[in-house]
């Protein structure tokens, strides 16, 4: 029981009413993936094609380097911002339903609204996708990137997806 002014133990993270914990199916990392690191690329990239242009004009000659240098940067970044752009931030798995939080929104999703459940190999950790019967606010799918603390080793494959398809396909959800 837990009491005013008592510490709580640092695994749990997240507690539902009946202070059962959840365990978070998402990565941690996702927000840096999503919001710092493409932004900080593109303040980079951006630095780099005004020191480039500069530098030019400066001494009155074209540099291929500097401008292959800053077009990559540039390129880094719409990537990571394009690939990461529509994960939501936080996945917890809370028995027979998931909460989900993506910037100011956090919606109960229960597992027996997912219709499919699929992961990309392409990826380590890999991105898991939750396909709905019907529209959430997240819209008729969500995807998130699987927390890699509870993968079995290096491959991309990931049990958080094989136990999220086994509680789907079952009936009683678990």
């Amino acid at each position: 029981m837990l009491t005013h002014g008592s510490r709580q133990p640092r695994s749990w993270l997240i507690f539902d009413v009946s202070l059962k914990a959840m365990r978070r199916l998402s990565s941690t990392d996702t927000r840096l993936l999503k919001r710092f690191l493409p932004n900080a690329m593109l303040v980079v990239a951006v630095g780099a094609i005004i020191s480039a242009a500069a530098w030019m004009v400066h001494s009155e000659r074209f540099s291929r380097e500097a401008t292959f240098a800053a077009v990559a940067l540039m390129t880094v970044a719409v990537f990571l911002r394009a690939n990461y752009a529509d994960t939501v931030d936080e996945v917890w798995d809370d028995g027979d339903t998931l909460v989900v939080t993506s910037g100011a929104v956090k919606l109960r999703i229960p597992l027996s609204t997912v219709r499919q459940v699929t992961a990309s190999t392409l990826r380590n950790p890999p991105e898991i996708t939750l396909t709905f019967h019907s529209t959430t606010p997240f819209g008729t799918e969500i995807r998130f990137i699987a927390d890699p603390d509870t993968m079995r080793s290096l491959s991309p494959h990931s049990t958080i997806c094989d136990d999220l398809r086994r509680r789907v396909s079952n009936p009683e959800n678990g």
